[in-house]
């Protein structure tokens, strides 16, 4: 038990762990990408329980932002993962590198039952899957990268792990990313999660809350599995221009992401101005 880290100590204590229960983990057979992705949540119950015992208050747990819902930025985190991720398969409809296909079920629904089933599968995956990534990741490790170096460092430092901590399920399993040249794979992760992490960062300062992280998570995994499902790959080449870690959506991120820097730097400039 240690009770006395700063932020910086503690960020990297969770650092630590969270890389290590991913490591070990991956070597599991057969586990399962859901597993996979709550250690982040396990990595700071961990922190929370045995390390500083933060768990043990109430002020620990608003910390991480579960206690407030962050309502406003909701539209932001549901619709713009939808606009890179529907650009790339776009383009590559366009180009004859992949076909728009219509398949009798999409993600294993009837057409007619679809409309409710996404809804379902959204609320759920927000509720599992990717809070139980960002509970971790924007919950505990970003506020206190954010404390410690600052808007712009602290949420690259964020992104930079959170690539990382991706890397033992795509080099030691089948289960995710298995596709084509596992070093362009893990290179794409990496700048992914980093490109990605800026503007999951500027909802969690904007609303105080983990919730809209989680919700923007979901929305780039939800309709990527989607958009996948309409599209038949022609070439070897689609899964690097389309999808969820694809150049087209890297860079739209980063341009929305030097967006968020300038916006970040503003609200300083004010805040100290005033």
């Amino acid at each position: 038990m240690i009770k006395q880290l700063t932020s910086k100590q503690q960020s990297f204590v969770f650092i630590g762990l969270v890389l290590l229960l991913g490591l070990g983990f991956s070597l599991i057979p057969n586990i399962s990408t859901f597993v996979y992705m709550l250690i982040p949540t396990l990595a700071t119950l961990l922190m929370m329980f045995i390390v500083t015992r933060d768990g043990y208050n109430k002020t620990g747990w608003q910390k991480l932002g579960i206690n407030k819902l962050g309502m406003h930025k909701w539209l932001f985190a549901i619709f713009v993962p939808i606009i890179p991720i529907a650009l790339s398969y776009g383009i590559v409809w366009i180009s004859g590198l992949s076909v728009l296909v219509m398949p009798d079920t999409i993600l294993g629904f009837s057409w007619a039952a679809f409309p409710i089933a996404i809804i379902a599968i959204f609320i759920s995956n927000v509720l599992t899957n990717s809070l139980g990534e960002e509970l971790g990741w924007r919950g505990y490790l970003f506020p206190q990268l954010h404390t410690s170096f600052g808007f712009i460092r602290g949420s690259l430092m964020t992104g930079f792990i959170h690539g990382i901590w991706h890397f033992p399920m795509i080099i030691f399993t089948t289960s995710y990313h298995n596709e084509g040249n596992v070093w362009i794979n893990l290179s794409l992760m990496l700048i992914s999660t980093m490109s990605l992490a800026p503007v999951i960062g500027y909802v969690r300062v904007k609303s105080e809350s983990v919730w809209p992280s989680s919700i923007l998570h979901t929305s780039h995994n939800v309709f990527w599995a989607v958009f996948a499902a309409l599209s038949q790959s022609k070439s070897s080449i689609t899964e690097y221009i389309s999808g969820d870690i694809s150049i087209v959506v890297i860079l739209f991120y980063a341009i929305l992401s030097l967006w968020v820097f300038k916006a970040m730097k503003r609200n300083q400039e004010k805040k100290i101005s005033s």
